[in-house]
């Protein structure tokens, strides 16, 4: 997760194009570490926030309970 917060954060910080962020099961532990730096007033990708168009994560471990999708059950897993 980490290593994908880096890599995440180099290309970034290396171009100027607008971007989306996509992550699947395990990945996306590095995408939420990259948008939690990203919408951080203190750290060096604040600056670069209104760049992100969308981000989609998928089969999220990490998701709150319950947020299956909205208004959805709370689900097993």
């Amino acid at each position: 997760s980490e290593m994908v917060r880096q890599e995440l954060t180099r290309l970034v910080l290396g171009s100027t194009v607008t971007f989306s962020i996509c992550a699947y099961s395990l990945a996306t532990k590095g995408a939420h570490l990259f948008l939690a730096d990203l919408f951080n007033p203190e750290h060096v990708l604040h600056s670069h926030r209104d760049r992100l168009v969308s981000a989609i994560l998928i089969a999220d471990p990490w998701r709150p309970a319950g947020a299956a999708f909205y208004g959805g059950p709370v689900l097993e897993g």
